[in-house]
């Protein structure tokens, strides 16, 4: 077995994985604080980028990975933005995404969702990551997604590497380290509350 085909595997594991935990933990605690819906959204277009790029380029391990990744992101951003009060700008936000997701998928040459897909997708967490730096409840972050994400762009660091493909390489480069500091945040916004509900119950 080659070394793609492995960190391939791996990486369709951790990332069929990473956003369920998100999903679960907004439909069983009903609580967004600390989410970005933003960030959700954003995610969402870069997954849909790839899972297009994934396709056109006979790539498997992308495509399977990425097409499930844009729906768990497209159901965080209803999620959050549902229980995190809706904004106004949030339907032609989505319809303005869609949209362009489609043109750049359908009517470009085959690299071009691949280069789309590294922009946005390495810019897509940093709108949570501003969150996660600079508010204190995050109580409706997942802690084992972003750890999961962390996880999962090593294994697309090493299966870019094998295929030398620089436009897997280049966006795990930089989603690790932001993904691994947002899980950290949230890590300690979890805690804190732990510690507060306990000495409230005490």
């Amino acid at each position: 077995m080659s070394a793609s085909s492995v960190f391939g595997a791996l990486a369709v594991a951790a990332s069929i994985a990473f956003v369920w935990p998100q999903v679960v933990r907004l439909m069983r605690t009903r609580d967004a604080d600390g989410v970005s819906v933003i960030s959700a959204l954003w995610g969402g277009a870069a997954y849909a980028l790839w899972t297009a790029y994934g396709l056109r380029n006979d790539l498997p391990s992308v495509w399977i990975a990425n097409s499930q990744l844009t729906v768990g992101f497209a159901i965080v951003t209803v999620l959050a933005a549902r229980y995190g009060g809706a904004e106004r700008w949030l339907v032609p936000a989505v319809v303005t995404v869609v949209a362009a997701v489609l043109a750049i998928s359908l009517l470009t040459p085959e690299a071009v969702p691949g280069l789309a897909a590294v922009v946005v997708g390495s810019s897509a967490f940093l709108p949570q990551a501003r969150v996660a730096l600079t508010q204190d409840d995050l109580s409706g972050v997942s802690v084992p997604t972003y750890l999961l994400i962390t996880s999962s762009t090593l294994f697309w660091l090493g299966f870019g590497l094998a295929e030398a493909d620089l436009i897997v390489v280049v966006p795990s480069l930089f989603i690790g380290p932001v993904a691994l500091l947002i899980a950290v945040r949230a890590h300690r916004s979890h805690e804190r509350g732990d510690t507060e509900a306990s000495a409230t119950d005490g």
